[in-house]
């Protein structure tokens, strides 16, 4: 089991009264999965992604990676869990604009302090692998979208994550260009093995994955 999310609920504060974001959440995630969260808007998908990968703290319940629970009481726990274990691919690419595209992919192995050319060498490699060896040296708003989720999606293997969350990451492509990042993260899922979490709104996308988890007003339906 990679991941085991138990009676999970997380509450926000609200001047109009509190919102049940997720409520009770319990399920399982195994190693080599691709799992796909879905449901309508305001259902709690993007909440109980991000506090899979430890960026929201839940109200109650827990999250045990591998058997340990990755909310520990010191912060530093937390952030180990994120930088050891887990890539984040987002919808707005969340790339620096006045970085390469290879240094953008390097951001993660310099806050491991990698040793410079080991962080070149693999930065390189990456981006040949979502097909941008031609690209390496090219500012964010010199790339298309589809290139920007690309050198996203490099960066966020830069670490080889166990798990590699994606909140909506074709929410702002066009179709062709959306299937084309599908396959790319079904591509890493079966050669590689990394355990894919996305969120989605499209029914496309969502035939990607190998297990369905569907919201509803914070609860697993």
């Amino acid at each position: 089991m990679m991941l085991r999310v138990e009676k999970l609920s997380k509450q926000y504060l609200h001047a109009d009264g509190p919102v049940n974001a997720l409520q009770e959440i319990t399920l399982n995630i195994e190693k080599g999965e691709f799992a796909v969260i879905t449901g309508p808007s305001g259902s709690g998908k993007s909440t109980l992604l991000l506090t899979l990968g430890g960026l929201i703290k839940p109200s109650s319940g827990d999250i045990l990676f591998k058997d340990q629970t990755i909310y520990h009481p010191s912060n530093n726990g937390l952030s180990d869990f994120r930088r050891l274990h887990i890539g984040f691919v987002m919808q707005n690419f969340s790339l620096i604009p006045y970085l390469s595209a290879l240094k953008n992919v390097m951001i993660p192995l310099a806050l491991q302090k990698t040793v410079k050319e080991t962080q070149r060498k693999r930065a390189t490699d990456l981006l040949e692998s979502v097909g941008l060896k031609d690209r390496t040296n090219h500012l964010p708003r010199e790339l298309s979208a589809g290139q920007q989720q690309r050198v996203a999606i490099a960066r966020a293997m830069a670490n080889n994550p166990s798990l590699l969350l994606a909140d909506e990451p074709t929410g702002n492509l066009d179709p062709c260009l959306a299937l084309e990042i599908l396959e790319l993260l079904k591509a890493f899922n079966v050669e590689k093995g990394i355990t894919v979490i996305m969120v989605t709104h499209s029914p496309v996308a969502a035939d990607f994955g190998t297990k369905r988890i569907h919201l509803k007003g914070g609860k697993l339906v």
